[in-house]
């Protein structure tokens, strides 16, 4: 197995898996060359974007179809899983809305998901350095 020095438990074919790990060597100098929060990258994201001009309570219905859409990258289930969980936490009453609950969301909701992540881990490095 080929591991990534200094990532415990982290090897190439897993980083292979999501775009969390694909920078080329200008976005790397771009995003080391000036410190953020979470939040600002986030905010740069299509779903970001969105969720700046919304109500409160659609914030709170995406705010948990991205968290389902977490789970799925998380434990590398299929995106067509999604509609299923999204009406298996409807059947235990949870307000999920319509709009967001689609197949191409979740993915674009997983996107954004890994783009922050990926961020956040270029920053946190920056700062230990």
């Amino acid at each position: 197995m080929n591991w990534i020095p200094g990532i415990h438990g982290l090897n190439v074919k897993q980083t292979r898996k999501c775009d969390i790990c694909v920078l080329d060597a200008q976005d790397a100098l771009n995003i080391l060359n000036k410190p953020a929060s979470i939040q600002e990258f986030f905010v740069k994201t299509s779903v970001g974007k969105a969720m700046s001009s919304v109500s409160g309570e659609t914030k709170q219905r995406i705010g948990k179809l991205v968290y389902i859409a977490y789970v799925l990258a998380q434990e590398e289930i299929a995106f067509n899983k999604f509609l299923k969980l999204v009406e298996l936490e409807k059947h235990h009453g949870v307000d999920i809305g319509e709009t967001y609950a689609t197949v191409p969301k979740c993915e674009e909701f997983t996107s954004c998901i890994a783009t922050t992540l990926k961020n956040e881990l270029i920053n946190n490095l920056r700062l230990i350095t």
